[in-house]
């Protein structure tokens, strides 16, 4: 079960996707496949080094809070792209840090209700 300090159904959280996926448009890789291949022969060193095939290519990108991984195939017979995001781990930590304190206040906070129920 994801907590839901680090559920990604947020306001916040489809607006920094939007920007990333801006940042992606900009750069025209998934205008076609064409701007694709042209982009990924353009960063050979991105090239993805044991990958089903020769032709896989991965970026990464960061933010605040999370980092991202553009994983592309600049061919046809798979999926061009995924994009894969993930809670960067220094801020996991941050929030598992902050987490006990939480949950003690909501451990205290439902002992108080469960007495003003009886």
């Amino acid at each position: 079960m994801v907590s839901p300090a680090l559920s990604l159904e947020t306001t916040a959280f489809k607006e920094e996707l939007g920007k990333v996926f801006q940042a992606i448009g900009d750069q025209k890789v998934l205008k076609s496949r064409q701007h694709m291949l042209r982009f990924c022969s353009e960063h050979p060193e991105a090239r993805i080094g044991g990958a089903w095939s020769t032709d896989v290519y991965g970026f990464c990108m960061q933010t605040q809070d999370h980092r991202y991984y553009l994983r592309c195939f600049p061919f046809a017979g798979d999926y061009n792209f995924y994009l894969y995001c993930y809670a960067r781990p220094e801020r996991l930590v941050e929030q598992q840090q902050q987490a006990p304190s939480t949950l003690a206040a909501q451990k205290k906070k439902r002992k108080r209700n469960d007495r003003r129920t009886q």
